[in-house]
């Protein structure tokens, strides 16, 4: 852990004192979870790809119904290797 040394202004200290003692923890302790609960929070932004599949849901758009097992083939042009079936599915 590294030890740093922060200003606070007197109403956020008195804030965040009065919210450690309320989750009985140290006032270190109460800044450090916090600040890694913003973070994470920040993390959470939303994956490109699932952007994606919601603008398809969005306009109703479909894939082959066999998508999941022969992906490989629908990206790449090849069956899956994956897959122990000589043929593809039936599209």
């Amino acid at each position: 852990m590294r030890r740093t040394q922060i200003n606070l202004d007197e109403y956020l200290y008195l804030q965040l004192k009065q919210w450690a003692l309320g989750k009985k923890m140290s006032l270190s302790a109460a800044i450090r979870e916090l600040a890694a609960r913003q973070l994470l929070q920040e993390k959470h932004v939303e994956n490109p790809l699932l952007g994606l599949a919601k603008l398809g849901k969005k306009f109703k758009m479909k894939g082959p119904p066999d998508l999941a097992v022969n992906h490989d083939y629908y990206l790449y042009g090849r069956r899956s290797s994956s897959s122990a079936k000589k043929k593809l599915l039936k599209r």
